[in-house]
């Protein structure tokens, strides 16, 4: 039973880390081939992905609750519903894609002045985000059929068209920053059009490959359109849970961004260096709770609670070491992996130290995603989750950042670590939610 806990969990989670490691591999090569032009640059970027982050994060919310119902449907083998979910899901992502659209290129200006009151920086991001917009709906298919593939236990196909984006996004990166081989030398815009078109290349492949294949989720133009009210009204109050969270989740990630962007474009240079970094650190984590969500709702749904139960336990434990493991010699290469951006020596000083404090946290981040986002959610008990979450997020670590930034004056650095309370809020509540088995659901 161990052993086949282990092969599950593998064949399931490794695709998604691989997949989440090419997208933060996309991200990371996009800072580093902008910090060859300067901090500014580098600062900008982070910015404007702010906005990019904030839709990608309204699309996983809203597939991410599908995801849990399409996991017990598909465990049960009940397809009808899996169509409803599925119309459910695509035309949700499709319209956030748009709001987003709108406000990233008839207002960038507006939004970008919300961060920071560097006039260099609020210009240089609007224009990547106006040639970024164009590539939003299409990223809302791809990331949704992706997600709700996984939800089906399918996970191979999303790295694949992953790894394809990345390849077509560094190789446009190389061409359109720096006008190489007769190129034009777009600069910042050059990234942005660079990761527009190898959006919209992923998301032609991905349809075109579900269709084909004849997934659950391959349905029908028209029935994109259908809906069943018990399974609406299920999804709402269930997913609804999911997509609320999310939502003020990334909301309270972009207030950090501003407080960073408040202290100085250094140290908001700073910690997108950092950021890139730590992007690449959690893809394993991402991948354990998304394996983790898949795993519990397909026992659930089996009806084998106890089991589900103990998969749980399994999990935290993996995610833990794992996030040990990885937070050492990122640690004590810090300073060789944050030299390798052409930025100032300031910078440089202030990313190595953030980063430092990043290995210090991840573990408890690593124990606190897992049990939130895959083993809770997996139950369904999204409620709760939702209520640890931004409790811990907008009353524990939003207020922490304020105070050590603004009324103590503390390095960024400092500020980042202040953070982390938020974690051991989740952590210990979340532990005693997990030991009363309140949080095993059964939604189908």
């Amino acid at each position: 039973m161990k052993n086949s806990f282990y092969k599950t969990l593998l064949i399931l989670a490794l695709p998604i880390t691989i997949q989440s490691l090419i997208l933060a591999s996309v991200n990371m090569a996009d800072v580093f081939m902008i910090g060859k032009l300067g901090g500014m640059q580098v600062a900008s970027l982070g910015l404007a992905n702010q906005i990019v982050f904030l839709m990608t994060t309204f699309i996983m919310g809203v597939n991410s609750g599908a995801a849990i119902f399409i996991a017990q449907y598909h465990g049960k083998k009940d397809y009808t519903k899996v169509k409803y979910i599925v119309s459910i899901s695509i035309i949700l992502s499709v319209l956030m894609a748009l709001f987003f659209w709108f406000i990233s290129y008839i207002t960038p200006e507006y939004i970008m002045r919300l961060y920071t009151k560097d006039s260099l920086v609020i210009e240089t991001a609007s224009k990547y985000l106006k040639v970024v917009a164009w590539s939003y709906v299409a990223s809302a298919i791809s990331f949704s059929f992706s997600i709700l593939l996984r939800g089906l236990g399918e996970s191979e196909l999303p790295m694949l068209t992953s790894f394809l984006s990345l390849l077509v996004n560094i190789v446009l990166n190389y061409l359109l920053i720096f006008g190489n081989y007769g190129f034009p030398e777009l600069g910042v815009e050059g990234a942005a059009l660079a990761t527009s078109i190898a959006r919209g290349i992923e998301c032609v492949v991905v349809v075109a490959v579900i269709y084909k294949r004849k997934y659950p989720i391959a349905i029908k133009l028209k029935d994109f359109f259908c809906f069943d009210i018990v399974v609406l009204k299920l999804f709402i109050v269930t997913a609804g849970a999911v997509i609320l969270n999310d939502i003020l989740w990334a909301l309270g990630q972009t207030v950090y961004s501003a407080i960073y962007g408040r202290i100085g474009t250094e140290s908001l240079a700073a910690i997108n260096i950092e950021n890139s970094f730590e992007r690449l650190a959690v893809v394993g984590v991402i991948g354990f709770a998304n394996a983790a969500t898949v795993m519990i709702a397909h026992k659930i749904g089996q009806g084998k609670l106890d089991e589900a139960y103990s998969d749980g336990k399994k999990f935290y434990k993996v995610s833990f070491g794992l996030a040990v493991l990885l937070a050492i010699p990122l640690g004590l290469f810090s300073s060789n992996l944050v030299g390798m951006y052409n930025v100032d020596e300031n910078v440089l000083k202030l990313g190595k130290y953030t980063l430092i404090a990043f290995c210090i946290s991840f573990p408890f981040k690593a124990l606190s995603m897992t049990k939130m986002v895959g083993v809770l959610r997996g139950g369904g008990d999204t409620k709760f989750a939702m209520g640890i979450n931004l409790i811990a997020l907008w009353m524990v670590g939003i207020p922490g950042a304020i105070f050590t930034a603004f009324y103590l004056g503390l390095p960024i650095y400092i500020v980042y670590l202040a953070t982390l309370a938020e974690e051991f809020v989740r952590i210990i509540i979340g532990m005693k939610r997990f030991v009363s088995k309140k949080w095993i659901n059964k939604l189908a």
